[in-house]
């Protein structure tokens, strides 16, 4: 009797940085005879191997740039783990690719295994995820290539992949039984050959074992959305300026009234008011312009998006007049604008509160 190696109770403490039962705990058993993957007999030649192995790929790929087959090594949290590099959008935009890890005896359906016409790899990135698809952003060449894979080798990625995005079909072709710590050759719907391990069965302990990698995958994912901000032009204004705002607008200049222009726009809406008013002309008189209402200046932060911005202004005691001024600034009319400029301030999606 074996079991799987490593310990699962060790692969937790590498990743979340805290300690688990003790190394010798058996997760799993199955018969010694028929397990492809047994443990070592001479554990010290193993680690000499590895280390070798490790060496020759670092000093192989020191200067290698990220591009499509690159597996990098990467940290998050307790945790440095490789990823294989599939594509990218754009120049400067987030990567796209699979988890690795270094535990064959965990692998299941749809984690591929790297052969020796692979090599030279890190050992530490011996089995691609292909169900873990995580994202990058783009880094300074400070982090180590680990292994480099051709083209013809993540085209068989990307059908694994495919393959673990639809549910299993039954019937469809010869069923596999679970097998925990087996691995095998086996082709893809699209005919390439990888070797993976079997298919999870119920209870099976390498559900936990991708539970784990599933979660460190989610919070590379997570820690890589700063790094795509929203563009500008993504925060239209929520409404059209009325022409009392744009007329606002128009008058001030570093915060105070134009007197030649203020004087206009009297003319100019007393002459309105005769219009509407036709026979009652008698009864216009002259005012002075109303005071503006209070209202306070936001500049918004480049990744802050459209709803975002509508639910915090709803949350302030705002009047309906929203516009925007040339530089992109928002002007908004407020009821309060102490608590205004106090909640705006405190709010992450604001990068400046300005007076008008």
């Amino acid at each position: 009797m074996t079991s799987l190696w490593p310990p699962l109770s060790q692969i937790r403490a590498e990743l979340l940085g805290e300690a688990g039962p003790p190394a010798e705990a058996p997760l799993l058993r199955h018969d010694e005879a028929s397990s492809p993957l047994r443990a070592p007999s001479r554990p010290e030649a193993l680690l000499v191997d590895l280390a070798h192995r490790r060496q020759a790929a670092r000093a192989y790929f020191a200067e290698q740039p990220w591009e499509p087959g690159c597996v990098v090594l990467v940290r998050q949290g307790h945790a440095h783990v490789g990823v294989l590099l599939d594509r990218q959008d754009a120049p400067g935009a987030l990567w796209h690719g699979w988890m690795t890890s270094a535990e064959p005896d965990w692998a299941g359906w749809h984690d591929v295994l790297l052969e020796p016409s692979d090599e030279p790899a890190d050992p530490s990135a011996s089995v691609v995820q292909a169900w873990n698809r995580v994202r990058l952003p783009e880094q300074a060449q400070t982090s180590a290539v680990l292994a480099r894979l051709s083209q013809a080798r993540l085209a068989a990625m990307r059908a694994v992949w495919a393959e673990s995005l639809d549910p299993p079909r039954p019937n469809a072709g010869t069923a596999v039984e679970p097998a925990p710590g087996r691995v095998a050759l086996r082709e893809t719907q699209d005919g390439h050959t990888v070797l993976t391990g079997t298919p999870l069965g119920a209870n099976d302990p390498r559900l936990e074992h991708q539970a784990l990698y599933r979660d460190l995958g989610q919070r590379l994912i997570a820690a890589a959305q700063p790094a795509s901000p929203a563009p500008r032009a993504a925060l239209p204004p929520p409404s059209t300026p009325s022409w009392w705002s744009r007329l606002r607008s128009a008058l001030r200049l570093d915060g105070l009234l134009r007197p030649a222009f203020a004087l206009l726009a009297v003319v100019v809406v007393a002459q309105q008011w005769m219009i509407w008013q036709g026979s009652e002309e008698d009864d216009v008189r002259f005012r002075s312009l109303p005071p503006a209402p209070p209202s306070v200046v936001v500049r918004w932060q480049p990744t802050a998006r459209v709803d975002e911005a509508q639910a915090l202004l709803k949350s302030l005691p705002a009047g309906p007049d929203t516009s925007i001024l040339p530089d992109g600034r928002w002007l908004i009319e407020v009821n309060d604008p102490a608590t205004a400029r106090a909640r705006l301030s405190a709010s992450p999606l604001v990068q400046m509160v300005e007076e008008p």
